[in-house]
């Protein structure tokens, strides 16, 4: 073929679209440009018509050139996982995992499907042009978005598959989830998402190092999603600094929110809100919607949730719903994830608003994923944990099953995410006070964990900590406190010092050993709870307040009353500072409180704290005939003075109300305490 012909169909071919012919007539134009052409002009006139469609036809041939290169381009991207499905099978299967099998069967699938459509998509992109993200034409800047998308989400899979090539236990568990967490393709065809992408393009001069920096992001996102959260940070902070060093606003405000992720899952609240909210405001200020959207939903939940700031959460989610509304994302994923985040800024508070948030993030899982997904089954799994926390255990139960059915059908019997849903249903039947049906299912949920994971993971120190609280509540103390210990070490071992799970484990065995009477033993492990915990929160946080209120009741039974008067006093502040004076999370104290104060004489102190109580009792435990009995009965011994025919009268009603109650619900213990001091009453040298 002549060059100069070359010439011309080479640069018909183009990728670039501003790089090709502007028209067919410019083609022919050049076409005509022959050196030879003046030898010839009178056949060429004489045989226009054959040039002409000659032209088309070269022009034709020449359009499916350009589709054959666009699908060679393509291809290359997704080359990678082809050529490495069948040793990513083999990996899986030499774990040797009960579930390794099931899991390559799904994951297989998944990345086909996934490679498939963003294949077709690629190809779109490249034939429809390619363009330049600033390009003053909105068509030409949407499809330089569109492909940048595209590409982008190339990268995710490409930090994905060598971790899928060498999987250790956490990986393959995480791996069907990992693959259908992929950014769904259709996303990139999507204008009304593609608009909240900042359009400035990296530098030339910085492109290479830009791109670099985006590899360590999506690598990040990798490792977490492949269970090492942990590697993930690490990676992210890298990613960050670099970022930094670049003076790109658009990839440092990348690098913060993913930072401030996870950080959040490290259980790092504090330093994550810190990136959060930097993240948040630098994307607001640059046009950077997607990450302004994805720093507000986060922070509703590490603020409003984890940081117990619940006021805070709630002006998070007005920042994030705007964001939803404005950009017209009811219906994406960023939606799912401002339901979750914000139930859980309300689920201490108001649990009934939490629960329409949770049923609204499934129904937004339903329709824009299927009720295959794993999701769907994490969006059953909140749903039936907050109706269980409602009291509508009845409701619980269906949308427990739902999660477990859901995992048996995506993940497999084997696979650790059963376990999880068995434990769930497990929790179910122990707030339904069920104790051997709730052991009976912790102790599968163990044994499948132990299969699937081996000893030494931090679910398997879950499950021993779940089955451990089952048998303090059956009164087997000794039991359970073994269960707590062997938590513990696992949980030491596998996480960071002052991880708050560490901090859990602590705080369990330390209020078993003061179920056993052992306060002494228990100073230590509960010491050592509270200073985690006041270390990783405000001190207005209901963790907090646990620690103190367990400490001041192991002062109390030592006998060490001004310790214990100031410990159980700020557990009983902070709970009202931080759910309103009337949440039943408070009422143990007040309980003790009263107790104390009465045990030191000071009458109106204990008859306060007993008042209180009884308010909290009657708004939120009206059935709770018990309760309600000792707690009479406990302000009746505060109220009760020798010298004061009012308060006697006052006291002895409330302790003949509560003895009423207490023979309607068959209490036989409670009746004779209250029997005894109302006929104690009636000799004055017995009154106490």
């Amino acid at each position: 073929m002549p060059t100069w012909i070359q010439r011309a169909i080479d640069r018909g071919l183009e990728i670039d679209p501003r790089a090709r012919w502007p028209s067919m007539d410019a083609l022919l134009e050049e076409l005509a440009r022959d050196p030879k052409l003046a030898r010839r002009r009178a056949l060429a006139l004489a045989l226009g018509v054959s040039v002409a469609a000659g032209g088309v036809l070269g022009y034709a041939w020449i359009d499916r050139q350009r589709v054959r290169a666009c699908e060679r381009e393509a291809d290359a991207r997704v080359r990678e996982w082809r050529t490495r499905r069948a040793a990513i099978r083999s990996a899986f299967l030499t774990t040797g995992l009960p579930y390794a099998d099931a899991t390559a069967d799904r994951v297989e699938p998944l990345l086909d499907r996934w490679a498939e459509a963003w294949t077709r998509a690629r190809v779109d992109a490249c034939l429809d042009g390619g363009g330049r993200a600033d390009d003053e034409d909105a068509e030409a800047s949407l499809v330089a978005l569109r492909t940048t998308c595209l590409d982008r989400q190339a990268v995710r899979v490409q930090t994905l598959l060598p971790l899928l090539e060498r999987p250790d236990a956490a990986a393959t568990q995480h791996a069907v989830a990992a693959v259908s967490s992929l950014p769904a393709v259709s996303r990139c065809e999507d204008p009304t998402w593609l608009s909240t992408e900042r359009r400035a393009a990296a530098r030339a001069d910085a492109r290479v190092e830009h791109e670099a920096v985006y590899t360590l992001l999506m690598g990040a996102h990798a490792h977490a999603h492949t269970g090492a959260p942990r590697r993930g940070l690490e990676q992210a902070e890298r990613a960050l600094e670099r970022a930094r060093a670049l003076a790109d606003e658009a990839l440092l405000a990348e690098a913060l929110v993913t930072v401030g992720a996870l950080r959040h899952a490290g259980g790092q609240h504090e330093p994550a809100a810190e990136a959060l909210e930097r993240a948040y405001f630098l994307a607001g200020s640059i046009g950077h919607q997607r990450v302004a959207v994805e720093a507000a939903v986060q922070l509703i939940a590490t603020v409003g949730f984890e940081l117990a700031r619940p006021e805070e959460g709630l002006a998070w989610a007005q920042h994030a719903e705007m964001w939803i509304e404005l950009l017209g994302l009811e219906d994406k994923a960023a939606a799912a994830d401002y339901h979750n985040h914000l139930a859980m800024a309300l689920m201490r508070e108001r649990p009934e608003a939490a629960l329409e948030h949770l049923e609204r993030a499934l129904a937004v899982i339903k329709q824009r994923l299927n009720y295959e997904h794993p999701d769907a089954a994490g969006a059953h799994n909140n749903i039936g944990y907050l109706l269980d926390i409602l009291g509508r255990g009845d409701e619980a139960l269906p949308h427990y099953h739902s999660a477990l059915e859901i995992a048996r059908r995506t993940l497999g019997e084997s696979h650790p995410d059963v376990a999880t849903a068995r434990n769930n249903i497990a929790a179910y039947y122990l707030s339904a006070g069920e104790l051997d049906l709730a052991l009976e299912q912790f102790e599968l949920a163990l044994s499948l964990r132990r299969a699937a994971l081996g000893d030494d993971h931090i679910e398997v120190a879950d499950s021993l900590g779940n089955i451990g609280v089952a048998m303090r509540a059956r009164g087997r103390h000794d039991e359970a406190l073994e269960r707590f210990r062997r938590s513990l070490e696992i949980r030491e071992r596998q996480l960071d010092a002052r991880h708050p799970d560490v901090a859990l484990s602590l705080h369990s065995v330390g209020t078993t050993q003061l179920a056993r009477g052992e306060p002494e033993a228990a100073l230590a492990p509960l010491e050592r709870s509270l200073e985690i915990r006041v270390s990783l929160y405000d001190e207005d946080h209901p963790e907090v307040a646990e620690s103190r209120l367990s400490l001041g009741d192991a002062m109390l039974q030592l006998a060490r009353e001004d310790e214990a008067a100031r410990l159980l006093g700020e557990g009983v502040e902070t709970y009202a500072r931080v759910f309103g004076s009337e949440h039943p999370a408070a009422l143990e104290g007040l309980l003790k409180l009263g107790e104390l104060s009465l045990r030191r004489g000071e009458r109106a102190a204990s008859a306060a704290s007993y008042e209180r109580a009884r308010a909290i009792a009657i708004a939120s435990m009206p059935e709770d005939a018990a309760l309600r009995g000792d707690i009479e009965l406990g302000l009746a011994r505060a109220l009760w003075r020798d010298d004061d025919p009012a308060a006697q009268a006052r006291a002895t009603e409330l302790a003949r109300a509560a003895l009423t109650r207490a023979r309607e619900a068959g209490s036989a213990e409670q009746v004779d305490a209250l029997e005894r001091w109302l006929d104690a009453r009636s000799d004055p040298a017995e009154a106490t």
